[in-house]
Parts: structure tokens; sequence; C-alpha cells
């Protein structure tokens, strides 16, 4: 369960609290006709180590590897924005992911900052929040992380959940 914000402070900031941190990496797949989805994929997986360096690094190359074993099309073609754009009315497929950084407390206490694969600054906000993470626990500043997947493979903006 994700906290509202107003439980921000009292539930995040509360000097009691210890936060242990992980990866998760997401993934939707989903096929669409006459406007309307046919068939969908969801699938999350964690990644967990006492070295954070790792976690990511795994977490990471899971994504590269699940996102290289995708089929051509998930039963559509998938479609660029802008051949989307060109023709509406065309069945597709869209794809995305993303890649969070999870500061957990607990079952009902987390947060998860996209650190790949979501909306600009959301993906900037989780970047400076990884970078003082990892400065905090003495590991330096986390290495850039490649785009996995190119532009015109999923359909930008869209959710395939």
């Amino acid at each position: 369960m994700e906290f509202r914000p107003q439980d921000f402070g009292a539930n995040l900031q509360n000097e009691h609290r210890f936060a242990t941190y992980f990866y998760r990496v997401t993934q939707d797949v989903a096929a669409f006709k006459d406007k309307e989805v046919v068939n969908s994929y969801h699938h999350v997986e964690d990644f967990k180590d006492a070295d954070l360096r790792k976690a990511r690094n795994e977490a990471i190359e899971y994504l590269a590897e699940r996102y290289s074993t995708l089929p051509e099309g998930f039963i559509f073609p998938y479609l660029s924005p802008e051949q989307h754009a060109a023709n509406p009315d065309k069945e597709f497929s869209a794809y995305s992911h993303s890649v969070l950084l999870v500061e957990f407390y607990n079952d009902e206490v987390f947060e998860e900052w996209p650190v790949a694969g979501e909306e600009e600054q959301d993906v900037r906000e989780g970047l400076e929040h990884e970078v003082e993470v990892w400065l905090k626990n003495g590991l330096g500043e986390p290495p850039y992380i490649t785009p996995v997947i190119p532009r015109n493979r999923y359909l930008s903006g869209s959710s395939a959940k």
C-alpha cells in the first residue's frame, strides 16, 4: 500500500523508522483492438541484496534480458506514437516498463521512486532520491542507466495495465 502525501512526514521522516532499499522492475504489455484491451500481461520482480549496487545491476540486466526476448508483437505489432497517431483505429500492442527504487519500512509504509521508464519529471526526482540514498550509504553516485528499449518499440504515455 502506498501512503498518501500527507502521511509522508509522519510515516517516513520518523527518526525511529529505518528503511531498507531494493529495486523493483515492472513490465506491462497490452494488445488493443477497436480501442479495447484484448489481452494484457503485467509482471513485477523485486531485486534485494545487501549490496544495493548488485541489486540495481541485477534489476537492469533482468529487464534487458526480458525485453530482448519479447516477440515482435504481442498479438499485434508494436506501434510508435507517430504510427498510432496516423492510424488510431489500427490494432496494436504497447509495451512499458519501470525500474523503481523501493524505500521500504513495512508492508504498509513504503515509497517507490522511479529511476527509469516513467514520466521524465518523476524519473528526475527518483534519480535525485537515489543519489541521496547511495551517498548516505557510502556507495558513491549510481551509474547512468542506458535506456533498455528503443522509443519506437512502445506507445509513449500508454498504460498497458
